[in-house]
């Protein structure tokens, strides 16, 4: 009987033990997704509060002068879709010639008129030989900042050559290739600039508009003077859908709306702070505290956690960092191709902010780029920049106080970076 009491004993301790053990294992692996996924949903809450702010803003203040970006990449959307199949036009930008409200990131909104092709350039700039061409997204249009700041008008102030700038925000590779195919035959720059920035590294669908069309086809809706009349009949079209049709309550005081969100800036910087700091683990203490009882029972018999650690074993963020290598390699052989001895091809490599848009595959993806520009230029003259070691990733100094993009001052060091790259005169 005793042996029985002792192996029951030993069974007991070792059930025990067992269990302890998954407790704390499951413990951990919930704690490690609370560490990286808390602090990235206290920044989207955070920038969709000031994103609230500007929408409203928009909407009572500036809307009835100034319509809201059009992006090329919503033809992903149907109705918008339909409307580029209807009138043949396939867009290159935002609305030609309109008093655009772009964007603010907390010093305000930028505000401009666009030019005959809708992008944010002086529309003079296009009836002169042009010197540089700038192809990229909203890191190229001038997120969020003012005219001075703008890559190309750095580079054209820099240099004194006449740059104009094709960029536009939530372009990728797929805009890339149509954009160079389009307008370098037209404008038949020195050179042009092809910016990257990390978020090219995403999906792009099959049926993809942009990608579909067949490269290096002649534009036949641009000329030097503009888009012709199916293009025209394209804007006409989406620009309601531009305009705000609700939303128009509660009323705000617009002379009164701080657009430079100095509560969600104090809330910012004491998130930043907290990240080394024992209050991380308060905060999942209070996380804890939040969850049913139920469903910490569930937690631990279902491990959840655990589960969920075994189910991505074999599908390591190594394995597969690029999400669109196709698409950046045919906006680089677009490069090329289109530069193929009439111009100098520039690629620029720009990092993004570690605690706005933290990205496991940046360099990864930023060193394919580079390494696949030398592959394709083989012989040929061509120039690269990579901005990395010009903006501190992991910190805020470099960022505007709420948003993604650049700051004033580290817009202007890219941008005086470029133009030595190109050759000040």
């Amino acid at each position: 009987m005793s042996s029985i009491k002792r192996w029951a004993a030993i069974l007991f301790v070792n059930i025990a033990l067992l269990a302890g053990s998954i407790f704390l294992a499951n413990l951990y692996l919930d704690f490690d997704n609370f560490r990286r996924t808390q602090p990235e949903q206290e920044r989207q809450r955070l920038e969709a509060e000031a994103r609230d702010i500007d929408a409203a803003y928009f909407r009572q203040c500036l809307s009835q002068d100034h319509v809201q970006i059009f992006y090329p990449d919503l033809l992903r959307q149907e109705r918008y879709r339909s409307i580029s199949e209807s009138t043949g036009f396939l867009p290159p930008g935002p609305i030609p010639h309109t008093a655009t409200a772009y964007c603010n990131e907390g010093n305000g909104f930028v505000r401009y008129t666009s030019d005959r092709f809708g992008f944010r350039n002086d529309d003079a700039n296009w009836d002169r030989p042009v010197d540089v061409l700038f192809v990229g997204d909203s890191f190229v249009q001038g997120a969020c900042v003012d005219e001075p700041y703008v890559l190309s008008n750095r580079v054209a102030e820099r240099t004194g050559k006449n740059v104009v700038n094709i960029g536009t925000g939530s372009n990728g590779p797929n805009h890339y290739r149509a954009l160079l195919d389009t307008f370098v035959p037209i404008v038949e720059p020195a050179y042009v600039v092809l910016v990257f920035f990390p978020n090219d590294n995403v999906q792009i669908d099959a049926d993809d508009a942009y990608s579909t069309r067949q490269h290096g086809t002649p534009a036949a809706h641009y000329s030097r003077s503009g888009i012709d009349q199916q293009g025209r009949d394209f804007y006409r079209a989406v620009r309601p859908l531009m305009e705000p049709t609700s939303g128009l309550t509660p009323k705000i005081d617009c002379d009164r709306v701080d657009l430079t969100f100095p509560d969600i800036q104090k809330q910012v910087k004491a998130d930043f702070s907290a990240q080394a700091s024992a209050n991380f683990g308060n905060a999942f203490v209070q996380y804890l505290q939040q969850i049913d009882s139920r469903e910490k029972v569930a937690g631990l018999v279902k491990l959840r956690a655990l589960r969920g650690m075994l189910a991505t074993i074999g599908q390591s963020e190594t394995e597969d960092p690029l999400t669109t290598p196709d698409a950046t390699r045919a906006a680089i052989d677009a490069l090329f191709e289109q530069c193929d001895g009439t111009c100098v091809p520039v690629i620029a490599l720009l990092p993004g902010s570690e605690y706005w848009r933290s990205d496991w595959r940046t360099d990864t993806y930023l060193d394919f780029v580079t390494a696949y520009a030398k592959e394709r230029a083989g012989n040929r003259d061509y120039k690269l920049l990579d901005a990395r070691p010009l903006i501190d990733r992991n910190g805020l100094a470099d960022f505007p106080p709420v948003g993604a993009h650049y700051s004033e001052e580290p817009y202007g060091r890219v941008g005086d970076a470029i133009a030595e790259t190109i050759g000040v005169e």
